[in-house]
């Protein structure tokens, strides 16, 4: 018998390589990690915890299991075959859950990488076609002075850029003007956001399906939304779509595209998805 703090289990544990029976009631201990070291023991048969925080846990008994593979009796009590089960499945969705959080992680980086390169080709792109400063003005070389061509504009309306507010495309109506909305608003002479900006890298895992995704595009379905960062997520307007889902887009966002290369898509686009929003 040996009564100890949880703090000092691994060097208990360590000097007594036969030890068997183990009492820790009423020691404070707060998490399962603090039993860790008791799995390094093989010799040890029976434990006691009760009036500790862990043993309020769900999934109390199945966690200390986990710890100890070779425990016989917890609190007193016999492990049968099916707490030893029950264990098994426990570390199963705990397994499960972290290659799932791990698979995440990864997308999500991902994605803003997309989203970064993206932006930067865009900018690219702009800069290219941003006409020479005229008499020696840096004022009349800005897109908001350029009289034609600036990809960011299209008839007195700016290419809307803001994650938070796409720009939307109508097949029959054009671009959305402002209404007055937050939603629907556009925003005229903007820029696109920094590709640092952590708006652009905010997502709801559970709910976005990711369509096409490279280092410098990303094509997204959220609810009734179609996000597309980039031309290469053009792309994703000529894939297989099922009609059920086609049918569910209400809303078609174009971020970091040019205006002039969305104009061609709008007839195969008005086919595709019929439910679009049509708005003046």
């Amino acid at each position: 018998m040996l009564n100890a703090r949880a703090k000092s289990c691994k060097t208990e544990v360590d000097r007594l390589p036969g030890l068997q029976r183990l009492f820790l009631s009423c020691n404070n201990i707060l998490s399962f990690d603090q039993l860790a070291c008791l799995g390094e023991s093989r010799s040890l048969s029976e434990l006691t915890l009760d009036g500790n925080p862990v043993a309020l846990e769900t999934w109390y008994k199945q966690a200390v299991l986990r710890c100890v593979l070779h425990l016989r009796q917890l609190d007193m009590k016999r492990i049968t075959d099916e707490d030893r089960r029950m264990a098994g499945v426990l570390t199963r969705k705990e397994e499960e859950k972290k290659k799932e959080s791990h698979k995440q992680t990864i997308h999500k980086e991902k994605r803003r990488l997309a989203i970064r390169n993206a932006a930067q080709q865009w900018e690219g792109v702009k800069a290219c076609l941003e006409l020479p400063p005229t008499n020696g003005s840096k004022e009349d070389a800005s897109p908001e002075n350029s009289p034609g061509h600036s990809p960011g504009q299209t008839n007195g309306l700016a290419q809307e850029t803001s994650p938070e507010e796409p720009r939307r495309i109508s097949p029959v109506s054009g671009p959305e003007r402002p209404s007055g909305g937050t939603e629907n608003r556009l925003r005229t002479n903007s820029r696109p956001n920094s590709p640092r900006d952590p708006k652009l890298v905010e997502t709801g895992s559970g709910s976005v399906q990711s369509l096409s995704l490279s280092d410098s595009h990303l094509a997204e379905l959220e609810g009734d939304t179609l996000r597309l960062f980039g031309l290469g997520a053009l792309e994703a307007l000529e894939r297989g779509w099922g009609v059920q889902t086609a049918g569910a887009v209400t809303v078609i966002a174009f971020r970091f595209i040019n205006f002039d290369v969305i104009v061609p898509t709008l007839p195969r686009i008005r086919v595709k998805f019929p439910n679009l929003s049509v708005r003046s």
